[in-house]
C-alpha cells in the first residue's frame, strides 16, 4: 500500500500592499523601478459637542429648527407667567382698593304728571248752496240740495218722482200716474257753440231717431231765469202708439249748457203745461254752487 498523501498549500504571492509593507520596513530596499501606490488623506468629518457624546450626526439647518422652537417654546413659557403675575397682581389691587359704599336718602316727591288734553281738530264742512226760503206754489215742492249740484234750482209738482240722470248732469221729474208727462233739466259744462247749435244737436241726438219723428217747424226764443233760451217743439210715436210732444230749451249761462224738455202725449200737452210745466219754468232759478 501506498502511504497517504498530505495536502500541502502552494505558496501565494504576496500583493502590492503587503510587498509595500515589506518594502517599506527598514533595512529592506525595493527593487529598481517600484512605485509605492498612491495614498488617499483621510479627511474626518467635524463633530458637534452633541454628536461626539451620542454618536449622532445632526446637520444645521435641523440644529437652526430646534433652536428656533427652542426659543419659541422659552417666550410662551415667559409670556403665560407675565400674564399671570399680572392678573395675580390685578386681583390683589381690587381687593385692597374697594369704594366705600355711599348710602343716599330716599325721600318721596311729588313729581306733577303731564296730562295729554286732547287738541280741538277742525273739520271743514261743506259750503252751504243757496236754496230758495220762498214758500213753494200750492201743491208744489222745491227742488233745493237735490237740484243745487248741477247749478239750478226749481219746484216740482208734489207726488211726482224725482230721479238723478243716469249719463248726464241733472234731474228728471216724472208723474207716476202717467209716464209719458216727464220735464227733464240737463246741465252740462263747457258750452262750445251758440244754444241755438245747441239745441238742433240735442234734437238730433235724442228725438231725430225716434219712430214718427217730426222735425221743429221753427226756433223761438224765450226768457227763463233771466236768461235767454232757445226753444223749439218736436214730435214722435210713443210706446202707447200715441203721439208725443216734446218742447226743448236751451240755453248757455256762465259757460255751462243748460237743457229742459217738457214732454206729455201732444193731445193733453197744453193741459199738462198749464197745470205744471209753465210753473216750472216761471220757479226755474240759476245759483252759483259752492257759495253760502
Amino acid at each position: 500500500m501506498l502511504p497517504a498523501r498530505q495536502s500541502q498549500r502552494l505558496p501565494q504571492p504576496p500583493s502590492a500592499l503587503a510587498t509595500h509593507g515589506q518594502w517599506s520596513q527598514p533595512g529592506l530596499n525595493p527593487p529598481m523601478g517600484y512605485q509605492p501606490p498612491p495614498q488617499i488623506p483621510f479627511q474626518p468629518v467635524p463633530q458637534t459637542p452633541y454628536q461626539a457624546q451620542t454618536g449622532l450626526r445632526i446637520s444645521p439647518y435641523k440644529m437652526l429648527v430646534i433652536s428656533i422652537c427652542v426659543l419659541v417654546v422659552i417666550i410662551g413659557i415667559l409670556g403665560v407667567a407675565a400674564i399671570n403675575a399680572s392678573s395675580k397682581s390685578g386681583k390683589q389691587t381690587n381687593t385692597t382698593q374697594k369704594p366705600a359704599h355711599s348710602y343716599t336718602s330716599i325721600e318721596a316727591t311729588s313729581t306733577p304728571v303731564v296730562v295729554n288734553t286732547p287738541t280741538s281738530v277742525v273739520v271743514s264742512t261743506p259750503t252751504p248752496v243757496a236754496v230758495s226760503t220762498v214758500v213753494p206754489e200750492a201743491g208744489f215742492l222745491w227742488c233745493g240740495s237735490e237740484c243745487a249740484s248741477s247749478g239750478f234750482i226749481d219746484e216740482y209738482p208734489v207726488g211726482w218722482q224725482l230721479t238723478a240722470l243716469p249719463i248726464s248732469t241733472g234731474m228728471q221729474f216724472i208723474n207716476p200716474q202717467q209716464g209719458d208727462q216727464v220735464a227733464t233739466f240737463k246741465s252740462q259744462n263747457g258750452a262750445t257753440a251758440a244754444a241755438d247749435q245747441l239745441l238742433a244737436a240735442e234734437i238730433q241726438t235724442v228725438y231725430a231717431s225716434q219712430p214718427g219723428y217730426q222735425a221743429p217747424q221753427a226756433v223761438q226764443a224765450a226768457t227763463i231765469g233771466g236768461e235767454t233760451w232757445a226753444t223749439a217743439g218736436v214730435a214722435y210715436m210713443g210706446a202707447n202708439q200715441a203721439k208725443e210732444h216734446v218742447t226743448v230749451c236751451v240755453t248757455v249761462h256762465q259757460g255751462k249748457t243748460f237743457i229742459l224738455e217738457f214732454q206729455a202725449p201732444e193731445s193733453q200737452f197744453a193741459q199738462v203745461s198749464t197745470a205744471y210745466y209753465n210753473i216750472m219754468i216761471g220757479k226755474f232759478q240759476f245759483i252759483q254752487t259752492g257759495t253760502p
